[in-house]
């Protein structure tokens, strides 16, 4: 449980994966509306298109969000549309930045490019069976998992489910899938003071 938060507060890893993934979703459509609509000139065809594509989107996260049965392989898609749309305005933004040297181009490019990263790591999340279980509401005890000498564990930085051996386990240990630090600094600070 998370430090300074009291039982009634915490939902688990889980559901907090779940509304970070279902934000997400909900940010990627406004983000997928600005850019459609800064290439829209305003094009009766192109605003057409671009309510219907949000309106599917917001359809989609809103029953997400409630954990709808049917939701979860429209997220996919629908990450996995964003992930397409990001990556192509991203090398579109970066390459026009440094050709012609305009740091907001660049920025944006920038930007863009991040949140294909995150959306790439929040599809991964989607697709791990133990999400989905959890998510289809099978009973999943995230905590008492245990095969063997391993332990079930979510990366701090990028909510990766992992299976870690418990004697390779230390402070400094690196997700497979971000390459970060799978503790958090403010809790390896936390540990070092109690020492």
């Amino acid at each position: 449980m998370p430090a300074g938060s009291t039982p009634d507060q915490w939902d688990g890893p889980m559901e907090g994966i779940h509304k970070q993934i279902s934000f997400m979703l909900l940010m990627t459509s406004i983000l997928f509306a600005m850019i459609v609509g800064n290439f829209s000139q305003l094009s009766y065809f192109i605003m057409i298109f671009l309510f219907v594509m949000l309106t599917i989107q917001i359809i989609v996260w809103s029953s997400f969000k409630r954990k709808s049965k049917n939701a979860l392989m429209p997220a996919m898609l629908n990450l996995l549309f964003s992930i397409v749309l990001f990556s192509l305005v991203s090398i579109y933004f970066i390459s026009f930045g440094i050709t012609f040297g305009d740091i907001l181009f660049l920025l944006i490019g920038i930007i863009t490019l991040y949140t294909t990263t995150t959306s790439w790591r929040r599809l991964g999340i989607l697709r791990d069976p133990v999400y989905q279980a959890w998510y289809y509401g099978y009973k999943i005890d995230v905590n008492a998992m245990s095969f063997g000498n391993e332990v079930v564990a979510s990366c701090y930085n990028c909510e990766s489910i992992l299976a870690i051996e418990i004697e390779k386990f230390t402070l400094d240990l690196k997700c497979p899938t971000c390459n970060l630090n799978l503790v958090s600094n403010e809790t390896i600070f936390e540990l070092s003071e109690e020492e």
